[in-house]
């Protein structure tokens, strides 16, 4: 029971191998309760995370289809000062910064587009 039980169970937790053989079970409680603490927080940030993704499929769905959508941002949200240089004259752009630029180009000519719109349906 030892070696097919708690002791996988306390490896798993963060019990370092010498030091579980000091311990009895009860002691072992509080490495269960921080593995169930670190397994929570991870999966909260994995649900963000996924809630993330849907945020930003619905803005771009909504660039696409609706006319009075505001733009997809520039930059992720929440990174508003973590700005990426362009790439110097040479480098290869990768896919993120490409898409970036697509973004940028795209809401730009949305802007013209809307403002267009706006001209010509006032006069």
């Amino acid at each position: 029971m030892i070696y097919n039980i708690w002791l996988p169970y306390a490896l798993m937790y963060g019990c370092p191998y010498e030091l579980f053989w000091t311990l009895n079970p009860t002691k072992l409680e509080p490495w269960r309760k921080k593995k169930e603490y670190e397994d929570k927080q991870q999966a909260e940030v994995i649900d963000f995370l996924a809630w993330r993704i849907g945020y930003y499929n619905v803005l771009a769905m909504g660039v696409w289809w609706a006319t009075n959508s505001p733009p997809y941002p520039q930059e992720p949200e929440g990174r508003k000062d973590d700005r990426v240089p362009p790439p110097n004259k040479g480098e290869v752009m990768t896919d993120g910064a490409k898409f970036r630029a697509f973004a940028v180009a795209h809401n730009q000519a949305l802007k013209k587009k809307r403002e267009k719109q706006s001209v010509d349906s006032r006069g």
